[in-house]
């Protein structure tokens, strides 16, 4: 009966201040002309940002964006600077560093070699591997593949490499060695690089992946054969780098980090927080979509699908944000609105919480794996809870504090859960920090905070029963209660229950990357699934394996969204 009370005085409340709302902030927005928005960028990217801004406003008159060149230490000591594009060594080299980012492209540079080479056999199996390419190129006298391959092999090797200071400076990293002579490295543009490997068999090109891509079978320009990178460097290359049969499979291991870092570059959207005004986030929806299609013509790859769709799920419409429109004449009222919506709301939710919600009795304190097959239609998704990249979910209760626990597709990757570290009540957590870790006979995994506050409250039931977790996540299983202090900033980059369900199928996917990249070949872990054969997982995949897995996946899964 009290439900229903509070309910329909916020109906009424909201009928009669409807109309006077909806009068103010369409006379105020009719004669308000559109906010220009300005993208500051380092010199060397000014190009792509004036190449994506053109065609931006070709398409969106209304709505302009314009580009201001700014060096990468004025960007990151202004705190309200803005958008800024930059790429990755700017953002991670300095402090203070922005609170935001986003990949929008990236720099690879990949070695090429002709598809008719004479030794493509022993080039496959073996690869190449920077410490015996630095060592064939500060040899006396001319480079051979026999040196490079470790064989009897005495064929003459040339290289060449793409000109440009970025270039060059990659290529050296790579190597990693001092001492290094250019003086027998031939040099050019992109399409000069890849003519000379198409005529010559035995040469060696590196260039800007943009460049390479063609129409054939390959994802290449004809002629053209990717050189295997034997990243570990013990001499061949294994079934978890064998990434170099078409462009497809290079770019999907290098997002999942099976690519040298040296070789390659992220470009990020940064900010020091997500834009939220409607200019910023249209453009930065055009850049993931339309735009992603001119970022070949300036020497960068565009991101994979994947990437694109968690991009545009952070992009959404600011749904739980409780800040008002700058319209000053109708703040009262829309802040109003905004409270008696969320009041209603959050009696509404609750309801569902305590219907939807396993009763106390069905907690047996023991984790019972599934036997049918692990993939999102086994995750359990609660409308109503918003979700974060780091696994974990977020309900903001009456008083203000936000509920804040693991969320089900991570309980069921990493199985019996036999122990939870947690931090204490009255300790602070800033979004992206390690807010708990979730410990199984010894392995441990670290999960990030989805917002900065205050600790209010922890589940002290947890300390007895860890399981609790595993058997109800969105209820007995709660782990904290926070008093968020940049509610704000951290509200928009939360994700709503039906766009988090509707990427589970990426999340399954970077999970088998992750995990075919990490197993051995050849070992018992390997037989639990043949991941990058689109096999399925099974219910607590992660339980039956290795802390050194565990770590590979903290690594590459879990530190990757934090």
């Amino acid at each position: 009966m009290k439900t229903k009370l509070i309910l329909v005085i916020a109906a009424m409340l909201l009928l009669s201040s409807g109309g006077k709302l909806l009068a103010q902030t369409t006379g105020e927005t009719k004669d308000t002309p559109s906010k220009a928005t300005e993208i500051a960028c380092t010199p060397e990217l000014i190009p792509l940002a004036r190449v994506w801004i053109q065609a931006y406003n070709n398409t969106a008159p209304a709505q302009q964006v314009s580009v201001k060149e700014v060096t990468r230490e004025d960007f990151l000591a202004q705190p309200d600077a803005g958008i800024g594009l930059l790429r990755a060594g700017a953002v991670t080299n300095s402090a203070p560093s922005p609170a935001w980012k986003m990949v929008v492209a990236r720099n690879i540079i990949v070695p090429i070699i002709n598809e008719m080479h004479p030794l493509s056999a022993e080039i496959a199996s073996k690869g190449v591997s920077s410490a015996s390419l630095a060592n064939t190129l500060k040899e006396n006298g001319e480079s051979n593949w026999g040196s490079l391959l470790g064989s009897e092999q005495d064929a003459p090797l040339k290289l060449y490499i793409q000109e440009g200071e970025e270039v060059r400076a990659q290529f050296e990293r790579f190597l990693n060695e001092e001492g290094i002579s250019f003086a027998s490295i031939g040099t050019g543009s992109a399409q000069d690089i890849i003519r000379h490997v198409q005529e010559d068999p035995l040469a060696i090109g590196f260039c800007n992946a943009a460049f390479l891509q063609g129409t054939g079978e390959t994802g290449l320009q004809p002629g053209l054969f990717l050189l295997p990178i034997d990243k570990n460097g013990n001499g061949q290359i294994d079934p978890v780098e064998d990434i170099y049969e078409d462009f497809a499979s290079l770019q999907r291991g290098v997002w999942i980090g099976k690519y040298p870092r040296a070789l390659c570059e992220n470009i990020y959207v940064v900010g020091s927080a997500l834009p939220i005004d409607d200019a910023s986030q249209d453009f930065l929806k055009w850049v993931m979509a339309e735009g992603q299609q001119y970022v070949n013509s300036q020497g960068y790859a565009g991101i994979l699908s994947i990437e694109r769709n968690a991009n545009l799920a952070q992009l959404r419409p600011a749904e739980l944000m409780d800040a008002a429109p700058q319209r000053s004449a109708s703040l009262p009222l829309i802040l109003g609105a905004i409270l008696i919506l969320g009041i209603a709301a959050g009696i509404g939710l609750r309801a569902f919480m305590r219907k939807a919600s396993p009763k106390k009795e069905a907690l047996a304190g023991v984790y019972a794996p599934s036997q049918n097959p692990l993939d999102e239609k086994a995750i359990q998704v609660l409308e109503g809870l918003y979700y974060d990249s780091s696994h974990t979910w977020a309900f903001r209760e009456k008083n203000g504090w936000v509920s804040v626990g693991l969320d089900d597709f991570m309980q069921h990757l990493v199985g019996p859960i036999t122990r939870i570290q947690m931090k204490n009540a009255g300790e602070s957590v800033k979004k992206g920090e390690v807010l708990f870790s979730l410990i199984q006979s010894g392995k441990q995994l670290s999960i990030y905070s989805p917002l900065s506050g205050t600790i209010r409250k922890q589940n002290e039931m947890l300390s007895r029963n860890a399981a609790a977790v595993n058997t109800s996540p969105y209820s007995e299983g709660w782990v904290y209660q926070i008093e968020p202090s940049h509610w704000l900033k951290d509200a928009p980059l939360l994700i709503a229950a039906e766009k988090f369900r509707n990427t589970l199928s990426d999340e399954f996917s970077r999970v088998k990357d992750v995990l075919a990249a990490s197993l051995k070949p050849g070992s018992l872990e390997n037989a639990y699934v043949h991941l990058q054969d689109g096999g399925v997982l099974k219910d607590g995949v992660l339980s039956e394996l290795s802390p050194e897995v565990w770590a590979d996946f903290q690594s590459h899964f879990l530190d990757q969204r934090k």
